[in-house]
């Protein structure tokens, strides 16, 4: 393991540019600790003419350095100086009237995206008569450790949590159009999957004698 990793290294390349480890390495590796190993995601900042007529003459010479050190990552294009007058903008109209003729709009849903993909993170959503709210998690958890996100006692304590998509929400319009399309699952159990965009109502009990 330490060979190829050290021989990367020496070439100037990051770890992350090295896809075939097996689990031994991997194990050891994270031990290491080592920063080049770390998920990256590459944002460029150019100018704002530069990003609205899409023509900054650097990123591609940025993408090219990033992708020949550290492999197939995210690099994105962004300008700070055109994100920041557009959270000045107080109305739509005044958002439009600064993008002009040009198609480009804000990379912030990207920048964030893409984030969330490079850490194998995902969002549910919990729902309320007073608010909703959003919850981070590592894809792949379970329903109880997604609980846990919450509440250690909502992992602890769980029973079962009720599922519907933000898609079939949008599709149908309320929680009452999901459930009279058939799509609300009221009863997932300790082994379902949570995946991105799940709405999900946790029963356990926690708090009972």
């Amino acid at each position: 393991m330490f060979d190829p990793a050290k021989d990367t290294l020496t070439e100037g390349k990051d770890i992350r540019s090295i896809t075939d480890w097996n689990q031994h390495d991997i194990k050891l590796l994270n031990e290491l600790q080592l920063l080049t190993a770390k998920p990256v995601v590459y944002l460029v900042n150019v100018s704002s003419d530069g990003f609205l007529e899409n023509k900054s003459k650097w990123f591609q010479k940025v993408k090219k350095w990033c992708t020949e050190r550290s492999g197939e990552v995210p690099v994105i294009p962004f300008s700070a100086s055109f994100e920041r007058q557009l959270a000045d903008c107080k109305t739509e109209a005044e958002k439009l009237a600064l993008y002009g003729e040009s198609k480009s709009r804000s990379m912030l849903p990207k920048i964030i995206l893409a984030g969330y993909q490079a850490l194998g993170m995902i969002q549910y959503f919990t729902c309320g008569e007073d608010e909703v709210r959003a919850w981070s998690v590592r894809s792949g958890r379970t329903a109880p450790e997604a609980a846990g996100v919450i509440h250690g006692d909502f992992e602890r304590c769980f029973i079962a949590a009720q599922q519907y998509t933000f898609d079939d929400f949008k599709a149908h319009g309320s929680e009452a159009g999901v459930r009279a399309a058939g799509k609300l699952n009221t009863s997932r159990g300790k082994t379902y999957i949570v995946n991105d965009g799940d709405i999900l109502f946790f029963k356990h009990n926690a708090g009972s004698s």
